[in-house]
């Protein structure tokens, strides 16, 4: 099995095949609180799932959503076991939670054009249904770990068999006299990174 490895950022993807599922942030928004387990972050954006497997995957083996700062370090974690992620009427998508903190994969006819990536046309062979999904994620409740700062970086851990992650560089700061709020928006597609075993794309 050959696995596909990429950088975490922007415009810096290595793919073997079509099919694979890609993710945009369209917004990530941080607000670093001067109270204890008062700092929050929120997240929207879209998700293109040409083979209709990264949905099922979540609400299989769960989802850990980490944001990151420019040198990996994690800023926040929030983990979403199985049992924590449900699949919505009509599998119409999934959603996950726990204190403090939801996650929401809604299945949409179409990209929309803020979405800033092109719909990849070679979905499932056996079925013309596309799989394009919204995504949104509030977390509050959190203690930032490290500093809020430019560039952000969202990565989306399914277990150890799947990850999705983006980065957006063009962000804005506002600084309070109580907190530090960032708004981090415009990212384009983001990096996949595949460990080998698990044939997203169905990679051989």
């Amino acid at each position: 099995m050959r696995s596909a490895f990429s950088l975490l950022a922007l415009g810096t993807t290595f793919v073997l095949t079509a099919a694979q599922p890609m993710v945009t942030l369209t917004s990530i928004k941080a607000v670093d609180v001067a109270r204890e387990n008062k700092d929050q972050w929120s997240l929207k954006g879209y998700v293109d799932d040409p083979t209709g497997t990264y949905v099922p995957l979540v609400d299989d083996i769960g989802l850990n959503v980490r944001l990151v700062d420019s040198n990996n370090v994690n800023i926040s974690a929030v983990n979403f076991a199985p049992s924590e992620c449900n699949p919505l009427l009509n599998d119409k998508g999934t959603v996950c939670k726990v204190t403090g903190a939801r996650y929401t994969l809604r299945k949409i006819n179409k990209l929309p054009k803020s979405a800033m990536i092109s719909a990849q046309k070679k979905h499932n062979k056996t079925s013309s249904e596309s799989f394009y999904y919204k995504l949104s994620g509030v977390f509050r409740r959190q203690e930032f770990t490290a500093t809020v700062a430019t560039p952000l970086t969202v990565i989306f851990a399914a277990g150890n068999v799947g990850t999705l992650a983006v980065t957006n560089t063009d962000c804005t700061e506002k600084d309070g006299a109580k907190s530090t709020s960032l708004h981090a928006g415009g990212g384009k597609h983001g990096s996949i990174f595949r460990v080998d075993r698990y044939p997203f794309g169905g990679i051989a």
